[in-house]
């Protein structure tokens, strides 16, 4: 067994290449977990041979429990790329084909209504006073309706004491 607990025929391969990465900077335990994966399959069915057959029937046996994202089969590619850059001509690097395709982003648009909502929704949220309406916050309106009742307000010196950011004082509107 390797210091990474590999115990297939690419046990030491993958010690390597572990250690390779780790030389290069790149510490990511989720590439050690996958590659146990993939060890372990190995180990599972006799495999001693870094072909198409061995990575595609691992990669096909991960897809059956894994969930949409496909980042994991990086991995398993770099290491082929790895074996052939070291000497291993008939190493399988991994298809394009296996690539996830790009699903483009479908934003949601917002209609008018639920703009408001929201806004109102936050305001609610924050304790921050809204139109009855609720066509969204109007502070100033809403300031001066809330102003008799805070100690924060100075309706006779026009001006509002904020205790957010930077608790300054702010000029009501006329």
């Amino acid at each position: 067994m390797s210091g990474h607990g590999f115990t297939s025929a690419f046990a030491a391969r993958l010690e390597e290449y572990v250690e390779f990465k780790h030389s290069m900077g790149f510490h990511g335990a989720s590439r050690i977990w996958y590659l146990r994966k993939f060890d372990a399959y190995c180990a599972e069915h006799a495999l001693g041979v870094f072909d198409q057959e061995t990575v595609e029937g691992w990669v096909t046996a991960q897809l059956a429990t894994s969930g949409r994202h496909r980042s994991w089969m990086s991995y398993i590619r770099d290491f082929g790329r790895w074996l052939r850059a070291r000497g291993h001509a008939n190493a399988y690097v991994l298809s394009g084909k296996w690539k996830a395709p790009i699903v483009p982003a479908r934003p949601y648009l917002l209609t008018k209504r639920e703009i408001e909502l929201f806004f109102a929704a936050a305001a609610r949220l924050l304790n921050v006073p809204v139109d009855d309406d609720h066509r969204g916050v109007h502070r100033q309106r809403s300031c001066r309706r809330s102003a008799n009742d805070d100690p924060r307000f100075d309706l006779r010196g026009r001006h509002r004491q904020c205790d957010g950011h930077l608790n300054r004082t702010t000029a009501l509107p006329p």
